[in-house]
């Protein structure tokens, strides 16, 4: 699912007709594959219904990967019986996803519990950026558990840093958050709140949202560092908060990053083109494989022009 997402922020999708250039044309076909083995690992049916692979994080990168997808699919009327047929199976399948996610968010508070708070924190947070993201495409998303999603969300407000601390002084209620809440600020899951806010409505000069991307804004890393302590997937969500409100702090976030990303790229043998996983770090439980960090990278690289955004709908 995520090493869907970087075909699809080019425009890329399973019709020929997306793939314009000679560097490109073999890129449909792969994308076909990819949507296909994404719908091999969907349950369509039984106690399991809806769900995409094994865990919370591959169901929500599913989910965002086929509402991208079909919101990226050509409604012309001209088009196939095919075509029409595999754009009506994607949103079929998206809508699936997110029924599987509503049927289990809890009912009081509105969040995904999975276990240990830290988890149920960060899978709330990415549930309602990834049904943000599906309902902005077009795919039917209840406004009432997303409002309740996000409320529960600023239940995680951080505690202080401590004296002396980067960030000192006080910060701004609701601009930073952690799991347990009243802790020192997590930067991941920060990211993700922001973004939930911002997908829910929140405007971009308020100012819980000003100070929070202010606090983000600072890990960008720096261009001779040989790694960051932050997740790929942090420089993800960080970069998409600080895009959707725009301004020359996203601007600098956006140079220092390319910058890193460039520069750590392999040029040469068979991992040519992708990026070694060991140059992050970061809250989300390490860095991931290769695939993983090739794929964060590139949607880092790409964040300037995304054909589709995680927080703005289509215009």
């Amino acid at each position: 699912a995520l090493a869907l997402l970087p075909f699809l922020a080019e425009g890329l999708t399973h019709d020929p007709a997306s793939a314009p250039t000679l560097e490109t044309e073999a890129y449909p076909e792969v994308v076909k594959k990819g949507l296909a083995s994404l719908g091999t690992a969907q349950s369509l049916d039984g106690e399991n219904e809806g769900a995409i692979g094994s865990s919370m994080t591959a169901h929500l990168l599913g989910l965002v990967a086929f509402s991208e997808a079909f919101a990226l699919a050509d409604n012309d009327d001209k088009k196939s019986r095919d075509d029409v047929k595999a754009r009506d199976e994607l949103k079929d399948r998206a809508e699936k996803a997110v029924d599987r996610l509503i049927k289990f968010q809890g009912k009081k508070n509105g969040e995904w519990a999975v276990g240990r708070e830290e988890d149920t924190a960060r899978d709330t947070a990415f549930a309602a950026v990834a049904l943000q993201t599906a309902r902005s495409h077009g795919i039917g998303v209840p406004v009432g558990p997303l409002r309740k999603a996000v409320k529960h969300l600023e239940t995680y407000h951080s505690g202080d840093p401590p004296p002396g601390s980067r960030f000192s002084p006080p910060h701004k209620p609701g601009s930073r958050f952690s799991p347990p809440p009243n802790q020192p600020a997590d930067a991941e899951l920060t990211a993700l709140c922001l973004l939930a806010m911002l997908g829910d409505g929140r405007e971009h000069d308020a100012p819980e949202i000003v100070a929070g991307c202010d606090f983000l804004a600072g890990f960008a890393p720096a261009v001779d560092a040989a790694r960051t302590e932050r997740s790929a997937l942090f420089f993800v969500v960080a970069g998409e908060a600080l895009r959707t409100v725009e301004g020359g702090r996203y601007d600098a976030w956006n140079a220092a990053v390319r910058s890193f990303l460039t520069a750590r790229q392999v040029q040469e043998g068979d991992a040519a083109g992708s990026w070694d996983p060991a140059i992050f770090g970061g809250e989300s439980g390490g860095a991931g494989d290769r695939v993983w960090a090739t794929a964060c990278a590139a949607l880092c690289l790409q964040s300037h022009f995304r054909c589709l955004s995680l927080s703005r709908p289509l215009p």
